[in-house]
């Protein structure tokens, strides 16, 4: 394998670390997800929530929403328009300008 460490227990302990950071992960998203159910919320919608409520404004932009909550445009405005179905005031992101002003 091209690019591997020096010493074989360098890459043990890599590998260690790696398998711990995603169990965290998963525990972590695991018991969010449980918390949030109970509100009627996943975790994009939270996701959103949060970055609207606490965010810079240009993360109020569409694309820059979506970059930051790691979703697809279309995902994000799916996950907006369920929001505010819903009746969750999370005030519509912005479409980008489309004559290149920001």
């Amino acid at each position: 394998m091209r690019g591997t460490l020096a010493h074989p227990q360098d890459d043990t302990r890599l590998v260690e670390a790696w398998r711990d950071l995603l169990d965290r992960h998963a525990r972590t998203t695991s018991a969010l997800e449980r918390s949030l159910h109970e509100h009627g919320l996943g975790v994009s919608e939270y996701e959103v929530l949060e970055r609207l409520a606490t965010g810079e404004k240009d993360e109020r932009r569409m694309q820059d929403l979506a970059e930051a909550v790691h979703l697809s445009q279309s995902a994000l405005s799916r996950v907006v328009a369920r929001l505010e179905g819903d009746g969750l005031p999370c005030g519509r992101p912005t479409a980008p300008r489309q004559d290149g002003v920001p």
